[in-house]
């Protein structure tokens, strides 16, 4: 019997690196998932040791294949990679520091220095003056005495792929989400590279996320993957998650609530928001997408059901179910890290509005969560501004897609129907799909649509609950200005 044919597709993550085994016809054949050492508080300054994520990435490859049992036809590996990461490596290609994530922060006085002198890099870079990219990141580090011997600024994927592959790449979603690159021309930004202080040899050679890697080094070949196997460079978790999704049409939002939180849309032509409110990047040959990132995720419902005495997630979601939408009056401004899209401003601060002593734990944990639905409903609304076109619907993926309470506020805030789909692996699936683009087994991101997996939950907004969202909003936007 011939071996079964299969997809390998390795997700970098800030908390978790995953392996995923994928048919060709697109089912999950199984995962593992391998815990990262991300260190620091939730939206605080974030870190990662880069040698312990490459054990981690190999860890997961090595697990993966051995519960194969070596009979399969492993027709490709492609990454798909958290977005945001920057570290420095010397000549010998030794990290100098640790790698910071879209978390950390100290760049934040050179991005408001920056907003203030109205740097106007986004309408070419899609990427708005803040402390999340690697381009402001890239100016604090260089002022740093620890980074005097750098030879290269790489995010931890291209250091994952240096390790595994021997070269210095980089693929078009992750240099967008730079704040370097030219989303049009999809070529290093010169201006940005001015502002940054560093020449284009400081940084790895632009790829198509298509591109083939080249032949494995020992390390990689140590866990087992065979040496023919090819390699896909693949793209950023955020793009490929959409296309996971399978929100291929360009009125569908898809969203995600991880740690952070993300929405988006894909374009087929290249906008860039005049204000600076959304980022764009490039997602393929002809494929942009345009959204907004918000750290109001997963991270501020954590936050709150510590706060509310350490309760489990399923308490938590338990006692906020018991309160109905408006939490009693209770509105919570979720900036808890700083406000990302569409203000951008890393100094911005959380708040409650309207506390009495009639509020508990279960109001702030209601709260909590509508507050992130809200960030993402600005995003979506900001998205439709700068499209002058409507969404339809709405995908959810990432921890809080699993709540069904949260479905419900989320499509209640938005006035959308809002999916959920069985796999939570959408940004793996993502690079499984580009993968078999590469190899020639499919010719066009429609031809996945057999790929995509059917909704196991719907939800339609609630008339009334959405009319009551839309004139609260007014309350949310006094308390941004205030």
């Amino acid at each position: 019997m011939p071996a079964a044919e299969r997809i390998l597709a390795v997700d970098i993550g800030t908390t978790t690196i995953k392996a995923v085994v994928f048919a060709v016809d697109g089912s999950i054949v199984r995962a593992t998932h391998v815990a990262t050492d991300a260190r620091g508080p939730a939206g605080g300054p974030g870190e990662q040791h880069p040698d312990a994520v490459v054990d981690g990435v190999l860890q997961a490859i090595t697990q993966i294949l051995q519960e194969g049992g070596g009979n399969e036809n492993i027709r490709a590996l492609a990454f798909s990679s958290q977005l945001y990461s920057v570290l420095a490596v010397d000549e010998q290609d030794r990290p100098l520091g640790p790698s910071l994530t879209w978390a950390d922060n100290r760049a934040a006085d050179i991005a408001l220095a920056w907003r203030a002198e109205g740097l106007r890099l986004a309408e070419q870079t899609g990427c708005p003056p803040h402390s999340l990219y690697p381009l402001a990141k890239i100016a604090w580090m260089r002022r740093q005495p620890e980074y005097a011997k750098t030879k290269r600024f790489v995010s931890i994927k291209e250091y994952v792929i240096h390790r595994l592959a021997g070269e210095w790449l980089v693929d078009w979603q992750v240099a967008s989400a730079t704040g370097l690159l030219d989303v049009r021309a999809k070529t290093w930004c010169a201006p940005a590279l001015d502002l940054a202080g560093i020449p284009a040899d400081a940084l790895s050679s632009l790829v198509s996320p298509r591109t083939r890697l080249p032949a494995w080094t020992a390390e990689a070949l140590a866990t087992g993957l065979p040496s023919e196997t090819p390699g896909i460079i693949g793209g950023g978790d955020g793009p490929l998650g959409s296309l996971g999704l399978g929100a291929f049409a360009t009125d569908i939002l898809s969203i995600n609530v991880g740690t952070s939180a993300a929405g988006r849309c894909l374009l087929e032509q290249p906008a860039t928001d005049a204000q600076g409110r959304l980022w764009t990047y490039a997602v393929d040959d002809n494929l942009w997408v345009t959204g907004g990132i918000v750290s109001s995720g997963g991270a501020v419902f954590d936050w709150a059901r510590r706060l509310a005495g350490n309760l489990s997630v399923e308490e938590a979601l338990r006692a906020a179910a018991e309160v109905s939408h408006g939490a009693d009056g209770l509105t919570f401004l979720p900036h808890l890290g700083g406000e990302q899209s569409p203000g951008w401003n890393p100094r911005a601060t959380g708040s409650l509005h309207g506390l009495t002593y009639r509020h508990g734990p279960a109001h702030l944990l209601r709260a909590a969560l509508e507050g992130i639905a809200r960030s993402l409903e600005r995003v979506a609304s900001t998205i439709v501004e700068v499209r002058r076109a409507p969404l339809v619907e709405a995908r959810a993926a990432g921890g809080l897609s699993a709540s069904s309470l949260w479905c419900r506020i989320a499509a209640d805030m938005l006035g959308l129907p809002l999916s959920t789909g069985s796999s939570p692996e959408a940004s793996a699936r993502g690079a499984a799909m580009l993968a078999l683009l590469a190899l020639g087994d499919k010719r066009a991101w429609a031809d996945f649509a057999d790929w995509c997996v059917a909704p196991v939950n719907t939800v339609s907004p609630d008339e009334a609950a959405h009319a009551f969202y839309a004139e609260q909003k007014a309350t949310y936007l006094r308390m941004i200005s205030d």
